[in-house]
């Protein structure tokens, strides 16, 4: 078994990725200092690459265990072990980052239980429409609030394009999306 150390930096998302050169079945583990392990242990099976984003904490050090699944007791062979982050999109909603009328923002649920937020300032009372794609293998919630009230929430499934229209007043309103690992985009626009 093998210990690496790396520290996060400014990334709240984090992502390792695990290249077989030669040997066996093998499994990646990430932990916190304290020796509890971060969400997102991952197992390659004979030769390949695989990655995990994991989310953590920004300025933090963390370990990676590379060692011998429990499926292979005897591992051997030679790995590659890289790490590359990014932060990821704000996961409470007065931090949510804020987003443009009529441009379109690209965003990622990183890992299970992700959440992001963004906020939207609407400068007249009319019907808005909200364009939500989701690109990922399952379904994905996106929601609409004005201040902690729900105002509509759409699930969205699996490489689909859904929208919302909505009567709303000017003022600042949020989105809260939910669900599948993957990659989504939003468009609010008239």
């Amino acid at each position: 078994m093998d210990w690496l150390s790396f520290n996060s930096g400014c990334n709240t998302a984090t992502t390792v990725t695990a290249k077989h050169i030669s040997g066996s079945s093998m499994e990646i583990q990430v932990f916190n200092a304290d020796g509890t392990k971060v969400d997102g242990s991952f197992y390659i099976n004979g030769y390949g690459k695989k990655s995990q984003t994991v989310l953590l904490d920004s300025n933090t050090t963390y370990y990676v265990k590379v060692c011998a699944s429990v499926y292979n007791s005897a591992y051997y062979g030679k790995y590659k072990i890289s790490v590359s982050g990014r932060q990821d999109e704000p996961g409470k909603r007065k931090d949510g980052q804020k987003i443009k009328c009529k441009k379109t923002l690209n965003g990622t649920l990183d890992a299970n239980g992700d959440i992001d937020w963004y906020k939207i300032k609407l400068n007249k009372n009319r019907k808005w429409k909200f364009t939500f794609k989701n690109v990922s293998d399952s379904t994905m919630t996106f929601s609409v609030y004005k201040g902690g009230k729900l105002i509509k929430k759409q699930d969205v499934y699996s490489c689909k394009k859904d929208k919302l229209k909505l009567n709303l007043k000017k003022g600042t309103y949020y989105i809260k999306v939910e669900g599948a690992v993957g990659d989504y985009s939003i468009k609010v626009n008239k």
